[in-house]
């Protein structure tokens, strides 16, 4: 069970704009966090998943890839919890296609 999270719903200090990409595991939304200026990629798992062991290890993901600060990593911007208890990311926002476009144009 996803969430609800609708276009143009405010999450914390973010505008979710549009949905990205689901998956088996959660979603991914456009956002924009006005104040700022800056676009993200909002970032939420199925709340089927949302044990407090997958709250940690979401938010121990996010940490440690705030730590690496490698140019080829989108940078972490935010994270939280929904008022559901939902945990959230919000990454970078990157132009471009997506992985699944890129394998796809691969010669095997």
């Amino acid at each position: 069970v996803m969430p609800t999270i609708a276009p143009n719903q405010r999450i914390a200090k973010w505008t979710i704009i549009r949905l990205l990409a689901k998956g088996g595991q959660g979603a991914v939304y456009e956002a924009f966090r006005e104040d700022i200026g800056q676009r993200g990629a909002f970032k939420v798992l199925h709340a089927v998943q949302m044990t407090d062991v997958m709250r940690l290890r979401f938010i121990t993901e996010l940490r440690a890839v705030s730590l690496i600060g490698h140019p080829g990593i989108p940078q972490v911007l935010d994270h939280d919890f929904m008022d559901d208890g939902t945990a959230y990311g919000v990454m970078q926002f990157i132009e471009g296609e997506t992985l699944e476009a890129r394998l796809g144009k691969r010669k095997l």
